[in-house]
């Protein structure tokens, strides 16, 4: 049970990974046309992608072991 407990969240976790790919591909295409709006970044936002990092860090470690 516990192994399908850290396989759910493992999913969880690459699936916010392809999200994240798949938005800063639109971002780049849109170029400069929101160049000149204020960009908005919340706090969670920031705490999640901090949290992503560490994880990728992590697996990288246990990886190269």
């Amino acid at each position: 049970m516990d192994d399908l407990m850290k396989a759910a969240a493992q999913r969880k976790i690459e699936q916010q990974r392809v999200e994240d790919r798949k938005i800063q591909r639109e971002r780049q295409a849109e170029g400069d046309a929101f160049g000149d709006k204020e960009m908005f970044v919340t706090e969670a936002y920031k705490k999640q992608q901090l949290e992503l990092k560490r994880l990728e860090e992590e697996e990288k470690l246990r990886e190269g072991l």
